[in-house]
């Protein structure tokens, strides 16, 4: 009996589904199964392989399609039926070189523009004294423009700051003589508007005054000035204009002092207005 079972057992473990195995089936199915496999690997490798090729060619079309120097910025809304693709264009720089281009104008350029007369109300309009006589300091550089400076300088004699004298003085040492497309040098021109305004305003005369003394301005500058003030002082003051540049030491000042008190002098003795 028990080797009966033992070949039973046997049998049935040789056995698939009911019917007889043997050593060649066993080889035919394990071919079989290594060639499924084999089949599947290769269409996996495939399909992989396709995946690649569209996605290549998706970002091909789509660089082609993009502009060279606009960018599309794409979002998503949501709607009652679900999300809605939305594209808009924003502009885009290719380069930083090209950013000052989309700047404002600089306000010097912008300044430059304007006329001599408003930019002196502007300059008026500045409440504080003390901010104001620092803004004229600071366009008493030759970089600025003539109108500009004129103007500050303007508005400090007209609004009768304590420093305008001396801002005027240092206009006349620091900026050039030499006119340009501008017009007139603004030391120049500054004496001659002042000059125009010293007989009916003492703030006019002082910066005169304190133009003519600078012994380090232009002797030509000093000169105008001198004889400006001189033609514009009150009748009792010309002798302290005398004995003051009588020891003046520069000769082309002293002469014109000297031709200034002369020539009051000899309207005074004719009886003429002064």
């Amino acid at each position: 009996m028990n080797a009966s079972a033992q070949m039973l057992s046997l049998r049935r473990s040789f056995e698939l589904d009911g019917e007889p195995r043997s050593v060649a089936a066993f080889e035919r199915r394990a071919r079989a199964e290594a060639l499924l496999l084999c089949a599947v690997a290769v269409l996996g490798f495939a399909s992989v392989l396709v995946s690649v090729a569209r996605m290549g060619a998706l970002e091909s079309m789509q660089a082609a399609a993009t502009p060279a120097v606009e960018g599309a910025a794409e979002g998503r809304m949501s709607t009652d039926n679900g999300w809605m693709s939305t594209r808009s264009s924003v502009p885009m720089v290719e380069t930083c070189e090209e950013i000052p281009a989309l700047l404002p104008k600089p306000r010097a350029a912008e300044r430059a523009a304007r006329g001599e007369r408003e930019l002196r109300a502007e300059y008026l309009a500045v409440a504080d004294a003390k901010e104001l006589a620092l803004r004229v300091a600071e366009v008493l550089r030759p970089e600025v423009a003539r109108a500009e400076q004129m103007a500050a300088l303007q508005a400090a004699v007209m609004r009768g700051l304590p420093e305008a004298s001396e801002l005027c003085a240092q206009a006349a040492l620091q900026l050039p003589l030499e006119s340009n497309a501008q017009g007139e040098s603004v030391p120049r021109a500054l004496v001659d508007w002042l000059a125009r305004r010293a007989r009916v305003e003492a703030g006019s005369r002082q910066a005169l005054e304190t133009i003519a003394a600078a012994p380090r301005v232009d002797s030509q500058v000093r000169a105008a000035a001198l004889r400006a003030w001189i033609d514009a002082l009150p009748e009792d003051e010309l002798g302290t204009a005398a004995t003051r540049f009588g020891r003046e030491a520069d000769d082309v000042v002293y002469a014109s002092a000297l031709s200034a008190l002369e020539k009051r002098s000899g309207r005074a003795a004719a009886g003429e207005p002064e």
